[in-house]
């Protein structure tokens, strides 16, 4: 339930300058259950064995994530934006992501189910090498800004840099198409 203005509200916390190694730890950082306006940043997380940062898909809104460096996740995103599962489903809205440099990741940055307002802005995906990779994949995310994002030196096999597709939901919900999506001034190459 929506926690807003409680005592147990999570709100205004700050993450930064944490190292979190893998590969025995699922996520370094995990927001969720309504959580708004936190911040993460200046943390460096490598090898976990899914999303790094992950906004976990239960309505977590106006967050900001920024200048972490993310390395070596080859089974999850640097940022998840979203989650399936039985009792996950989209984030909220206004979750902004920016000046991240994501390195060898299976995806940088992954929205979906339906997770609405998502600004992705100034982040940098590299230097990966798993195999069918995406550098920034939108999966049902309707009106997500892609700005200013460099994606470069990626030479997996399969490698997308910018993929919107079709999301068939879970459980029966969230099934839909990318909408209202904003590409501007990205370098791919």
């Amino acid at each position: 339930n929506d926690s807003y203005g409680l005592a147990r509200d999570s709100r205004y916390n700050l993450i930064e300058n944490n190292v979190f190694t893998g590969p025995q730890i699922r996520h370094g950082v995990v927001v969720q259950y309504y959580s708004h306006n936190n911040l993460i940043r200046n943390n460096v997380l490598i090898e976990t064995t899914m999303d790094a940062l992950d906004l976990h898909g239960e309505d977590e809104y106006n967050n900001e994530i920024c200048h972490n460096t993310v390395t070596d996740v080859t089974m999850g995103g640097g940022v998840g934006v979203g989650n399936t599962g039985a009792d996950h489903d989209a984030s909220g809205y206004n979750n902004y992501i920016h000046h991240n440099t994501f390195q060898n990741c299976r995806e940088g940055v992954k929205v979906y189910l339906g997770s609405p307002n998502t600004r992705i802005e100034y982040n940098i995906v590299e230097n990966t090498t798993v195999s069918s990779s995406r550098g920034i994949y939108i999966l049902n995310g309707p009106y997500t800004t892609i700005k200013n994002n460099i994606i470069r030196y990626n030479s997996s096999t399969g490698f997308i840099g910018i993929y919107l597709k079709h999301d068939s939901g879970t459980q029966g919900a969230h099934d839909g198409d990318p909408e209202y999506v904003w590409i501007d001034s990205n370098e791919v190459y």
